[in-house]
């Protein structure tokens, strides 16, 4: 049987306070998680090693897909590249499958935490504005509001 060590404790979201700051210490590891998905097969997750400021222990967490996007513009595509770099934790409890839970999104410096028109998160260079489109002098957007019965 094949066995991996252990990562030692986990981040407790709960007890983390909005704005603090980590360091990662070990590369992010895409890894099973103990979450199945709807056919029962494992899902997998995204875990990294940290230390928060002031501790002594690092400490695992999950990384989400949306603070993975800003590490990788803020730092590349290799995750051995973000050892060593400082980011902020953001906090938000949001709604996951019917049960509310603490999020944690990690905001390289330079970077903000944002909501875009579609209400999805996202983490973006501090003064990037959300692209937009322009439909107001588009004949097909005229054609289906004058098609509209009221």
């Amino acid at each position: 049987m094949e066995y991996t060590k252990s990562a030692g404790a986990y981040l407790d979201t709960d007890k983390l306070i909005s704005g603090s700051k980590l360091k990662i210490v070990g590369e992010c590891i895409k890894q099973e998680s103990k979450f199945k998905d709807k056919e029962g097969n494992a899902k997998t997750e995204n875990n990294m090693q940290v230390r928060l400021q002031g501790a002594v222990s690092p400490v695992s967490m999950r990384v989400n897909w949306t603070s993975i996007g800003a590490l990788i513009d803020a730092f590349g595509k290799d995750s051995k590249d973000w050892v060593g770099k400082v980011v902020t934790a953001k906090t938000m409890e949001q709604l996951v499958a019917d049960t509310v839970r603490t999020i944690v999104y990690l905001i390289p410096e330079g970077f903000e935490l944002a909501k875009t028109a579609e209400k999805k998160m996202v983490i973006r260079k501090v003064g990037e504005a959300e692209e937009s489109v322009d439909v107001s002098d588009d004949e097909d957007s005229k054609e289906f509001i004058d098609s509209i019965p009221f």
